[in-house]
């Protein structure tokens, strides 16, 4: 069951739901506006501005003026505001169980094409207070795991600290590994781009100097090609095998067979 308007003004009135910077005039039908106190600076865990310039796809958490005390038998569920939703602002929270007391830190990302100013004294989203029908036999805050009960300064990734750090290096790790990989493509395909026109020039060069003097065979001549080709295809496989490790395994073969081949055209030429 939701509270009220009433209900709500009552509860905070006496000490409960909303325990400091209670505001009655942020009180709606079935909900209580939560005000913008501080913007926590992205990349600085616990430095703070009072208004920020929000860029496009950008996202911040912030904290709230006030502090929440949510009953052993209540629920705390932070929604989106209609007009900041309409504005170009998509805002997340979690729900905050029972017995949980904090500040509320909230997500904040820009989805609109401009830039957003979060200034102090917004009213960023609104907390509705679900009645629960009974007590949890263990509330949030007798959790020894509740990392993050009376946090009234922003705590981070609190007693999770190592093991999101952990998986946060883990994708910084795999970006990583992703580009040395495009690297070593792209220096792959530019070796092997090279190695192609510096191949077919020698061979165009090679061939028109032996016809042109006629010093040789023509028999001569095609195993100076093959040999020219043999060493061509083992130096493209050496570049494959050193700066594009992921291929299939059937390109290294088929290059394997070709270089054995034109080896073995070539010493057969040879004892003609």
């Amino acid at each position: 069951m939701f509270l009220v308007d009433k209900q709500i003004k009552e509860m905070c009135e006496s000490g409960t739901l909303i325990v400091n910077n209670y505001n009655p005039k942020n009180i709606g039908a079935v909900s209580y506006d939560l005000t913008l106190e501080d913007v926590i600076m992205p990349g600085d865990a616990g430095a703070s501005v009072k208004s920020y310039d929000l860029s496009p796809q950008e996202t911040v958490f912030v904290s709230t003026s006030e502090i929440i005390k949510i009953p052993n038998n209540f629920v705390g569920i932070v929604s989106e505001k209609n007009s900041v939703m309409r504005e170009g602002l998509m805002v997340s929270a979690p729900y905050y169980q029972p017995g949980h007391q904090t500040k509320c830190f909230i997500r904040v990302t820009n989805i609109s094409g401009n830039i957003i100013t979060l200034t102090a004294g917004k009213q960023i989203a609104q907390i509705f207070f679900n009645k629960l029908e009974e007590e949890p036999e263990k509330p949030y805050s007798k959790n020894s795991k509740a990392s993050f009960n009376n946090e009234f300064s922003y705590r981070g990734f609190g007693n999770y600290d190592d093991l999101y750090k952990k998986e946060i290096k883990s994708i910084v790790q795999k970006a990583e590994d992703s580009l040395d990989d495009k690297a070593n493509s792209i220096y792959a395909n530019v070796l092997t781009f090279m190695g192609i026109i510096a191949a077919i020039f020698t061979i165009i060069t090679i061939n028109f100097e032996a016809f042109a003097k006629q010093e040789f065979s023509r028999m001569n001549i095609l195993s100076i090609n093959l040999s020219l080709a043999f060493v061509i295809s083992v130096l493209m496989g050496i570049i494959l095998i050193f700066f594009n490790k992921k291929r299939p395994k059937w390109t290294y073969i088929a290059f394997a067979i070709i270089s054995i081949a034109l080896l073995v055209a070539n010493i057969v030429i040879c004892e003609i």
